[in-house]
């Protein structure tokens, strides 16, 4: 007996929907396998992991790129002004002279005690470099800010590159004269830090991507990118250089754990070069005078390394988390700006004298209240001869000064803003330094020449 229409309809409508039922759960079956696929090829790090990871990191770094360049206050370079108050309050040494650079652009300020600009250079990465430059590549000129400068007694000044825009960041090293002009120029991926010698030496952190596995990894290519030490004369030639990569490698801090730790492929992420004195070095036996410290961000590392050997002599952990700037201290410690300090749900950043012989903090600073220190990312401090601690909070766009007791003295707030009526931004503060009026003669000289008739 035949079905009649009706029947013929709903039993083809129940096929339909078992159809429906089955293919859905076929697609959900494949999805889930597909995802127990992919954590299997990433447990035992089979090469299809290493294509799609790859694919996604270059993916990620063109969607954040492209994130800048459409931004014209990228929160790379600013961030929400925290401080409303003039730009300075307190007082400080009336014979110092404060440097300083920030997000806003390739310039660099130097400041007395009340804020008044006394001379600043501004050399865009497109005066020294050009259109067609080492790195094959257009960036503007607003989005390439000086990430660490060194002052002259003549009042010339050595100017390192950086932008958030490219990957390696480093955009390379130039030698300036008081008028901005261009002295020399260093062609490589300069990054982060730098230190001059006695000698004139310029010791600079560079990197560059690696396109192979390194042979004492055993993890295949997770390390992407790789850091050095670059020696260059005092005309900026290349003198030497040597990997912090294989210098890791080789010492007894490398535990293959710590590749499993970071997924980023920036192992090291080396942002901190400072000479080794005797005073400090006296403390240590495996250390010596004009050895420099490296800070190795990503591990947590703060290593000594012989330059003339391209080894790592000496190495200590602490109680930080992403930490910048290492200043190697007279009496044998080690000041160090932590980043990232977690105290059950607050979160803030601090200034840490850290004794690594009894591994213990021997002084902190991180401000209360409004005032808090707070920076993910960057940030330096250096100890003044009269005890205080100068401190560029680059998050927070400014610099405090405080004495050994943790109250803050002087205070300066990058005075340049962004954003619009709704939001008001500051640049981040990239670098600080603070000089005596007699480190920098020329300051008085130029005066001299602007008060003659």
């Amino acid at each position: 007996m035949s079905q009649t229409p009706r029947a013929e309809e709903q039993s083809t409508a129940r096929e339909r929907f078992f159809d429906r039922i089955f293919h859905s759960a076929f697609k959900v079956s494949a999805c889930f396998l597909c995802v127990f696929l992919g954590l299997l090829m990433a447990t035992v790090k089979a090469p299809p992991y290493y294509w799609t990871q790859n694919a996604f990191t270059a993916f990620n770094a063109i969607c954040i790129q492209q994130d800048m360049f459409s931004d014209e206050f990228s929160t790379a370079l600013w961030q929400p002004i925290r401080y409303s108050q003039p730009a300075i309050t307190g007082s400080t040494d009336s014979n110092g002279i404060t440097m300083y650079t920030s997000g806003d652009g390739p310039k660099v300020s130097l400041i007395d005690a009340t804020g008044n600009v006394l001379h600043s250079w501004n050399a865009p990465f497109s005066k020294i470099w050009g259109g067609e430059n080492f790195l094959k590549s257009f960036i503007p000129d607003e989005r390439i800010f000086v990430r660490r400068a060194h002052a002259f007694p003549n009042g010339d000044l050595l100017a390192l590159y950086e932008t958030p825009l490219n990957t390696p960041n480093g955009m390379g090293f130039a030698k300036l004269d008081r008028d901005s002009n261009v002295i020399w120029k260093f062609d490589g991926n300069c990054h982060h830090d730098f230190a001059v010698g006695d000698d004139g030496r310029i010791y600079s952190l560079t990197h560059q991507l690696k396109t192979s596995e390194h042979p004492a990894s055993q993890f295949g290519p997770e390390v992407n990118i790789e850091d050095f030490l670059t020696v260059l004369s005092s005309d900026g030639e290349k003198l030497n250089e040597f990997s912090l990569l294989d210098a890791f490698f080789d010492s007894p801090f490398f535990h293959h754990y710590i590749l499993q730790r970071e997924y980023s492929g920036d192992l090291l992420h080396a942002n901190t070069v400072n000479f080794v004195d005797h005073a400090f070095a006296t403390h240590y036996k495996e250390i010596d005078a004009g050895d420099v410290i490296v800070c190795f961000r990503n591990i947590n590392l703060v290593v000594a390394v012989d330059p003339e050997l391209g080894k790592i002599v000496w190495g200590t952990a602490g109680p930080w988390n992403l930490p910048h700037d290492p200043d190697p201290l007279p009496n044998g410690n080690i000041l160090i700006f932590d980043n990232c300090v977690c105290n059950g749900t607050q979160s803030y950043s601090r200034i840490v004298e850290f004794d690594p012989r009894e591994r213990r903090v021997v002084w902190a600073f991180k401000g209360d209240g409004k005032a808090t220190l707070r920076s993910s990312i960057r940030s330096s401090q250096q100890r003044l001869a009269n005890g205080n601690t100068i401190i560029g909070e680059s998050n927070g766009g400014r610099i405090v000064e405080v004495d050994p007791t943790g109250k803050i003295v002087w205070q300066f707030v990058n005075p340049v803003r962004g954003g619009d009526a709704a939001q008001q931004l500051v640049p981040i503060m990239t670098g600080v330094a603070r000089y005596q009026r007699e480190d920098l003669p020329f300051i008085e000289e130029e005066n001299l020449v602007a008060m003659s008739p």
